[in-house]
C-alpha cells in the first residue's frame, strides 16, 4: 500500500533534497544517457526522448499509486495495459516495451533493519540513536534503477533492444505504507521503435 506523498514534509531527514524530481530535464538527461551508456557497451543505437511517452508512463505511475498496485496492467475494470494506454495517446504502431521498477528514495543498506520516525524520534535510521538516512541523488537514484532494470533478464531486453528507438519515462515519490512509510521512488519507463518526431530535450 501506498501514496503520493509531497516533496516538502514535515521530517527530521532532509527530504526537501528529493525537490530534484520537480526539474525534468535534469532527470530525462540522467535517465537517457544511463540507459543509452548502457546500450553503448554492447553496441546498440542510443534512444531519442519522447515527451509523449514520459505523459503516458507519468499517468501509469499516478494511477499505480492512486489505485495501490503495481504492475503493467491496470487493476481497475477496463484493465488498462501498455496497449491500450498508448493508444490513448495515438501510439498503435510499431514495437513497444515498459519496465517498472521502486527503490527506497533514502540509501538504505541492503537487508538493514530500518527503523522508522515513530520508534527514533527522528527521521528513518538503520540504528535508533543513529544519523537519519539520507536521500538520494538525481545521479545515485537514476543509477540505482537503472541498475536494477539490468539486474533483471526482462527489464534488461527491454532496456537493450535493438530495435527500440525512443523512450520516455517518469519517476515519482511516494510513500510506502508496507514499509512504514518509507518514501520510495517509483519509475515507468516505456519504449517504442518508433519516434513520433522524438527529441532530446
Amino acid at each position: 500500500m501506498f501514496r503520493i506523498i509531497l516533496l516538502f514534509i514535515a521530517s527530521t531527514t532532509s527530504l526537501q533534497s528529493l525537490e530534484w524530481l520537480e526539474n525534468d530535464a535534469h532527470i530525462q538527461k540522467l535517465l537517457l544517457d544511463e540507459v543509452n551508456l548502457q546500450r553503448s557497451l554492447v553496441g546498440v543505437k542510443p534512444l531519442v526522448w519522447w515527451k509523449t511517452l514520459e505523459q503516458v508512463a507519468t499517468e501509469h505511475n499516478q494511477n499505480m499509486v492512486e489505485h495501490k498496485f503495481f504492475s503493467h496492467t491496470s487493476p481497475l475494470p477496463g484493465g488498462e495495459n501498455l496497449e491500450s494506454r498508448l493508444a490513448k495517446w495515438g501510439i498503435t504502431q510499431g514495437w513497444m516495451g515498459e519496465n517498472l521498477a521502486k527503490i527506497s528514495a533514502l540509501i538504505v543498506e541492503k537487508g538493514v533493519f530500518v527503523f522508522p520516525p515513530s520508534v527514533t524520534g527522528g527521521g528513518f535510521r538503520h540504528q535508533i540513536e543513529g544519523a537519519d538516512l539520507e536521500p538520494h541523488s538525481p545521479a545515485s537514484a537514476v543509477h540505482a534503477l537503472v541498475e536494477q532494470l539490468m539486474a533483471s533478464p526482462t527489464h534488461r531486453a527491454n532496456l537493450l533492444h535493438p530495435g527500440f528507438r525512443s523512450m520516455g519515462a517518469k519517476i515519482i515519490v511516494f510513500e510506502n505504507l508496507d514499509a512504514y512509510g518509507l518514501p520510495y521512488l517509483l519509475l515507468t519507463q516505456i519504449f517504442s521503435s518508433s519516434t513520433g518526431g522524438a527529441q532530446r530535450e
